[in-house]
């Protein structure tokens, strides 16, 4: 069996969801410990016990699809400002995912670009049922792209969209998010 350093594998980012992270031991490498991926709206939780917390680093997400599925609102420019804080302040959080919309690419499109001239470097979300110039477009205008959508989407059916993703804009980098099952985190080159 093959064996993969650390540096080899992807980084599997693990959605924080605001409660208790378990113990980890202080004799933990430093390469292997979690990467962290946190919803804006559980910020201020992570943000209050983070010094409980053994990590490598953080992605801060928007959290538009929770906030879509509970009725929750997130403001562009609220998302924006703790985005600017973060990233001028804490040295740990690695990337922004810009606030999506969930349902019309014409608004994620938009609110990506008003990041952007707001000197957050987001990284846009093509979803599942987009037009595919959407991720055409992303990929040229963009350093990374995360693909979305896929949370509704199982198995075989998952699978084959992020592989026509990978078909059409690779060798560009992307980051999946839903992605969570061991075949299909090894199948694609996930930024």
């Amino acid at each position: 069996m093959p064996t993969t350093s650390p540096a080899d594998a992807p980084t599997v980012y693990l959605a924080h969801g605001g409660g208790h992270v378990p113990e980890l031991g202080h004799d933990v490498n430093a390469e292997l410990l979690p990467a962290l991926l946190v919803s804006y709206p559980f910020v201020p939780q992570f943000e209050a016990a983070r010094h409980a917390y053994r990590y490598r680093h953080w992605i801060m997400d928007s959290g538009a699809f929770s906030a879509w599925n509970s009725g929750a609102v997130v403001t562009l420019d609220g998302y924006i400002a703790l985005a600017q804080r973060l990233l001028r302040d804490d040295p740990t959080l690695r990337e922004t995912v810009a606030l999506d919309v969930i349902d019309d690419w014409r608004a994620t499109a938009a609110n990506v670009e008003a990041m952007w001239r707001a000197g957050v470097p987001a990284i846009p979300t093509y979803h599942f049922g987009e037009p595919w110039d959407v991720l055409l477009a992303y990929a040229r205008d963009y350093p990374k792209v995360a693909i979305g959508g896929m949370a509704k989407l199982h198995g075989k059916d998952k699978a084959r969209f992020a592989e026509q993703v990978f078909a059409r804009v690779w060798p560009k980098r992307l980051h999946g998010l839903a992605v969570g099952s061991h075949a299909l985190i090894q199948a694609l080159p996930w930024h």
